[in-house]
């Protein structure tokens, strides 16, 4: 099948390309193979001894590669004279049995030494597993996640990791020369280890680029264009895969959710204003990338009277009277242009609400990049932060991860999250606070050493005259099946719409051995392989978009998403979905409709006031004329 290559000329091609929903990284015209998963069958802890009942469960989903590691410890149990193939042997029959490719992933070292810091012993681990599984095991990726290795010499840790891509590379090749070498997946590609790969020249020792990303699916366009400008930067262009992207659904004491339901309308209390009689404004404005709503914060809305949804530019003219209550973005990013709106909103009186993190960290800028800014526009809201990793924190020994946390004094509810190393403590402090403000601790963290404070309300009674309710957490709030299903298909159509070849759900069973741990439930089956919602969403997606089908091409207009493919079929299929409000849709078409939603149930449905949400319907037509109106 035709491979076409997308000539990357310039950035500004990149940008436009943005908006279009073009690939730009060299792709098939058909899919091809585009659907894996991955699955931890090669661990004997885990889902080695169920394998069979994995795979079958890929077969029904009709999932045709799985990615598993191949640990040293593993095959290497006493050295060298003890190499032992049986589990990755084992592992490997069922796969070929049940028509299932392998993608293994090399370890990062023996256990004890980075792979770079044993390199002879590293290529003979590597030299034994090709040469064993020649021509049986086609592809091999070259360590998972080097880029999150935890080291004093993290600006080294690229130019590391490319100097063993090159050696496992030319011992591959030399083994097996048939075999093809996949980056090992990158968490993410804002960091330098890219670059850094890139500055030795680690750029041509792989055939396959390859990375992951956890973040929201619409999000992930920014991720590609960003890795398309580093390959325009150092010259070189290859396919990608994405090989993690994925949802955790952990039952969890308290969510996001509780802050706005619970601890936001007692604080609005507090300033002598009722949720049930207040207008929330919230800022989603997807065209300027600020999609601050998640899929579940519609329900914890309805604490308040009624919601309106704005975009960035009618933040200057927003009355604090008229919307006295105000999300401008769900986290850390923010464009530098439209911060004095809202601190002139905040002047004349408005309440401010930031569910998490520091808000205004980053300067959410159009080519992707997440741009530092100084803590200079916090200090205009008054707003005051202490970051573990500062050298002030370290004197003051204020821990990365609090080792306790409780609702502050006089709180009356119940209220904290699970701190982490992914979920570290930003610490809110009153160093910016001007004569007539107020701090009031809502939730207080620390240790032995430290006491400092993680959600509070500013109360400002200065030159600036509203109020600002806020948390640090970090998490994404409530982690619901219906939120990991209905964004499975999206991940995957947003992914092969800008070029990605293959894409690797994470995962298939959750262990569920924590009921907070993130990692015990990223499954889109449970431990009794019972399915989840994600799990028919993705039977329903490898159906309305099989293996052949015509690679999706994305539009996106007044908010509304629009996915279109041909299948093998011939018939024609486009997925709508908005991540926002609800939006009624008029379509037309001179063809015959089928109308399925991201579970594969088939609705009753007519051209006329068809209702989108954040889970994919899917329309099926005889004819390729069909388009919408914003009804």
């Amino acid at each position: 099948m035709m491979i076409t290559r997308l000539l990357i000329v310039s950035l500004l091609l990149i940008g436009a390309i943005r908006t279009s929903g073009q690939p730009v990284f060299p792709c098939s015209t058909h899919l091809q193979d585009a659907y894996g998963i991955c699955s931890h069958i090669t661990r004997e802890a885990t889902d080695f001894n169920v394998r069979e009942k994995d795979l079958s469960k890929m077969n029904d989903a009709r999932i045709g590669w799985v990615r598993s590691d191949f640990d040293w410890h593993t095959v290497m149990k006493n050295g060298d004279a003890g190499v032992d193939f049986s589990v990755f042997d084992a592992t490997l029959r069922s796969c070929e049995q049940k028509g299932v490719h392998l993608l293994p992933i090399l370890d990062r070292g023996n256990g004890l030494h980075l792979a770079w810091e044993v390199p002879d012993n590293y290529l003979k681990y590597v030299h034994l597993l090709v040469e064993h599984y020649k021509e049986r095991i086609t592809h091999w990726e070259v360590i998972n996640e080097a880029n999150l290795i935890r080291t004093d010499h993290k600006e080294e840790l690229g130019q590391n990791y490319a100097d063993i891509l090159k050696t496992s590379y030319q011992e591959i090749k030399h083994t097996d020369p048939s075999a093809t070498i996949v980056y090992g997946g990158q968490s993410e590609v804002y960091d330098h280890f890219l670059e850094g790969v890139c500055s030795k020249g680690g750029q041509n020792f792989f055939d396959i680029m390859n990375f992951h990303s956890y973040s929201a699916p619409e999000e992930l366009i920014n991720s590609f264009c960003h890795l398309a400008e580093i390959m325009h930067k150092y010259d070189w262009s290859k396919p990608v895969w994405l090989t993690e992207t994925g949802y955790a659904t952990p039952p969890q004491s308290s969510n996001q959710g509780d802050f706005l339901q619970k601890v936001v309308p007692i604080m609005l209390r507090k300033i002598g204003k009722n949720a049930s009689l207040c207008t929330l404004g919230v800022v989603y404005d997807e065209e300027n990338h600020i999609p601050s709503v998640t899929e579940d914060m519609p329900i914890d809305f309805k604490v308040f009277k009624s919601v309106q949804y704005l975009n960035l530019k009618e933040l200057k003219n927003l009355s604090a009277l008229k919307v006295p209550v105000l999300i401008c973005s769900y986290g850390e990013f923010f464009p530098e242009e439209y911060v004095d709106d809202v601190v002139n909103y905040v002047r004349h009186g408005g309440t401010l609400v930031c569910p998490q993190g520091v808000p205004f960290y980053y300067d959410h800028v159009q080519n992707g990049q997440m741009s530092h800014r100084g803590a200079d526009h916090q200090a205009r809201l008054h707003l005051g932060f202490l970051y573990w990793w500062n050298d002030e924190a370290k004197k003051l020994g204020a821990p990365e991860v609090p080792e306790w946390h409780h609702v502050a004094t006089g709180m009356p509810f119940d209220y904290g999250w699970n701190f982490s190393k992914e979920n570290a403590s930003r610490y809110l402090t009153n160093r910016n606070l001007k004569d007539g403000d107020e701090m009031i601790p809502i939730v207080e963290a620390g240790n032995d050493h430290y006491k400092g404070c993680v959600a509070a309300l500013y109360k400002l009674r200065s030159d600036l005259r509203g109020n600002i309710i806020i948390q640090t957490r970090l998490d994404q709030g409530l982690r619901s099946e219906s939120v990991q299903a209905k964004r499975l298909a999206r991940a995957f159509l947003i992914s092969f719409a800008y070029g990605i070849d293959r894409v690797f759900w994470y995962n298939l069973r959750a262990l569920e051995n924590s009921q907070t741990d993130w990692e015990a439930h990223y499954g889109i089956l449970h431990k009794d392989f019972a399915p989840k919602p994600a799990f028919l969403a993705y039977q329903t997606l490898t159906e309305m978009c099989p293996d052949g089908s015509l690679r999706p091409k994305l539009s996106f207009n007044n908010n509304v998403y629009q996915a279109d493919w041909q299948r093998p079929d011939g018939s024609f299929v486009s997925a709508f979905w908005t991540t926002g409000p609800e939006i009624v849709i008029n379509i037309f078409t001179s063809g015959r409709l089928k109308f399925f939603n991201y579970l594969g149930q088939c609705g009753n449905l007519k051209k006329d006031n068809v209702k989108l949400g954040n889970g994919v319907l899917y329309v099926v037509s005889d004819k390729k004329d069909l388009n919408f109106k914003i009804k």
